[in-house]
Parts: C-alpha cells; structure tokens; sequence
C-alpha cells in the first residue's frame, strides 16, 4: 500500500502509537500483544475524488488517483522522540491542536490510520493526528479477543495521553469508536482513581463513537472519573446493528451506543447526538454512521463550526444547529436532521 515516488498529491501524517507485536519473518504488525509500546509517524496521501466518508482502501493494485497509500514512514525509537516529532509538527500548525483516535473492535493496523486520515480530511482538522493502535485481531469473529486485548491495552493508552497532555496546544481532544470507547473510559478512570487531575482537566473534548459499553458499567465510569471533559460527546443511534450482536454476546441489552434517548445518562453533563435518522452512507451495520455517512459528516462539522464561533450553549438555541435538541437533567440530546 505504500505510493509510488513522485505524485503531487495532498498528503497527511498520523502520529502513531500501538501495542501490536511485529512477525519477526515479514515485520508486518500484527494481532499479537506486546508488552512495549511503538511509535512512529505514517505519512498519507490522499486521492483527489474520494467521496466523503469513504475510507480508501487499496484492493488488489493500488492506485493512488483512487486509494489512500503510504508514502512515508519515520520510526521513533521512544516515546519521547515521538513527543518531539509532535512538537515539531504543532510548530508548522496554525491550529495548534491535537487530536487522539482510539479505533474500535475488528480493525487492523491499517484500518485505524487510514479512518484517522479519513476523518482528519473530512471534519476539516488542520491540527495535529495522533492514533492509538491496540491489537485488535482484525476478525469479526474475534470478539471475546478483542475486549481482553483493551484490557492488555490500558497502560499504554494512559502513557500516551499524559505524555500529550503535557504538550503546549490549542486544543487536546481524544475521540473513541466502539470498543475503543470502553479502553477510553477505563483510562480516564485510572487517571481520576491515581489522582491525575491535571491531566484529565488538560483534555478540552471527548467524543465516543457508537461506544461498545455496557450502560452500568459506563455509569460506574463516569461516576468515578467525575467532573468529565468538556464537551463530552457520545454519539449512538439505536439502529446500530453491530451493537446488537454485542448486546446477544454479552448477554447485556444496554449499550451506550445504542440507546433509544438519553435519559438513563442525565445525570451526566454530556451532550448525546442521535445519529439513527441519517443515511448511513457505506456502513451496512450503520456502526460508524458519524464519519461514514457524507450527511452525518456535513451536520456535525456544522454543529462544531457552530460551537467554535458562538459557544456550545449559544449554539444549542434553536434554529442554530441541525437538528432538535431535548434536555434530560444534565444532559442535552440533539436529534441530528430532525427539524
């Protein structure tokens, strides 16, 4: 998947992290856990008329007039070499903001970089990309693998989020799909039970994608963690059919992702968006709605723009934003699309 030398096409670099273990025949990153951590910056360029929403994949040849490829890929051999290569790309950003994904169940290496390419180009983020890439088995039937390898994964994501916070930035958000939710939430909480105050006050947004959480077990965490970043956002549709599984597997019902309103979280200051009457662009499990869907993808930048020129209260007024906004105690949930 890496692009031929040469080509004057848009490009954009992810800053990476991961606890996947290399083969020590082919040095592919794989599934397996590793106990170190790596890192390293992945350069990528971008086709010049990928539909919005759409993670451009190489299939059988690549081609880089049709598929996001790889053009470079500079190892950093600590933590605090990439720290620095972070440093360095803030001071050549006029945004001076990073942002954090942590991707979701059934994703591989290259899933990950590319959706945070992927949403970096399509939200308009000019700041800074960093991903976190647990070892997920990359297998729709490794589930059970899956939620263990987040638990394998916290220490890792913790180090890297204190390490960010500690950075002079604009903005430090960190956004979360699926199961990534879940090794987010535990993260914080660990951060909030070792008294690292300052470091979840240095986070300025969370954003959980169709979060894969057991309804109690996310109330225990965000009870725990306390006053929560601001904004918090969690965005869920009942129609979610990859969280319906889950619900079977787990033999719990409620997942966060996947509730019909936000009543059961009101006791929470978060802001809930309702993705489920969108199209869901590509996304047949409609898992991935907000950053698969070309719609869901124009309202949400809308409601961002919004919130940066006027404030978030400002701009929850009605008429303001795209959609209805319903208030449940603390909660604020935004039915996005419905007049």
């Amino acid at each position: 998947m890496s692009a031929p030398s040469g080509l004057d096409l848009p490009t954009r670099s992810v800053f990476v992290t991961t606890q996947r273990d290399i083969d020590p025949d082919t040095r592919v990153l794989t599934s397996a856990r590793s106990p170190q951590s790596r890192h390293m910056q992945i350069d990528i360029t971008l086709p010049p008329n990928r539909p919005e929403g759409e993670v451009a994949f190489p299939f059988r040849k690549p081609d880089p007039e049709t598929d996001m490829l790889v053009s470079d890929v500079t190892p950093f051999g600590t933590q605090r070499a990439l720290i620095t290569g972070i440093k360095r790309a803030l001071s050549q950003s006029d945004e001076k903001r990073v942002q954090l994904y942590i991707h979701g169940y059934n994703n591989t290496f290259a899933d990950g970089v590319l959706r945070t390419v992927q949403m970096a180009e399509d939200f308009d983020f000019n700041g800074v990309s960093a991903h976190y890439s647990w070892p997920s088995a990359g297998n729709a039937l490794a589930y059970a693998f899956d939620r263990e390898s987040i638990m394998a994964s916290r220490s890792g994501l913790q180090d890297l989020i204190v390490a960010l916070s500690g950075l002079t930035t604009k903005e430090f958000t960190v956004v979360a799909h699926s199961v990534g939710s879940d090794l987010l939430m535990e993260v914080l909480r660990d951060l909030a039970i070792s008294g690292r105050r300052d470091v979840l006050d240095r986070l300025d947004g969370v954003v959980l994608i169709s979060p894969d959480i057991d309804l109690d077990v996310f109330k225990a965490q965000a009870t725990r963690i306390g006053k929560l970043p601001d904004p918090f956002i969690v965005i869920a549709s009942p129609n979610d059919r990859a969280l319906t599984v889950s619900a079977r597997l787990t033999g719990q019902v409620s997942r966060v992702g996947s509730l019909g309103d936000s009543d059961e979280l009101g006791a929470f200051d978060l802001l809930f968006l309702d993705v489920s009457g969108l199209s869901s662009g590509g996304d047949r499990l409609r898992h991935f709605t907000a950053a698969s869907s070309p719609e869901a993808i124009r309202l949400i930048r809308q409601l961002s723009k919004t919130a940066d020129a006027l404030g978030r209260d400002a701009a929850l007024r009605p008429g303001l934003i795209p959609g209805s906004v319903i208030r449940a105690r603390q909660t604020t949930r935004i039915i996005l699309g419905q007049p």
